[in-house]
């Protein structure tokens, strides 16, 4: 069987995902919390800058296409 290009892209998102669940995630323990604060920083300014970039959010749509798992828009929509 031969591994094909969509299959090696899926394999490679599929094995990211972890990473992203525990930035944005709610996986908080108390490793995850260290790991983020230490070596995540940017990225969790970045997202924090985002959510705050899209306020007044009201009578707006949001269109989060291939982000992980929907973490920006499910806290826009918070």
């Amino acid at each position: 069987m031969t591994t094909t290009t969509n299959d090696r892209t899926a394999s490679f998102f599929d094995g990211y995902a972890g990473g992203f669940n525990a930035i944005y995630g709610n996986n908080n323990t108390l490793i995850n919390r260290f790991v983020n604060k230490a070596f995540r920083g940017a990225m969790r300014e970045r997202f924090e800058r985002t959510i705050a970039g899209c306020t007044p959010i009201e009578g707006a749509s949001v269109l989060d296409v291939g982000c992980g798992y929907g973490a920006v828009a499910r806290s826009v929509a918070r």
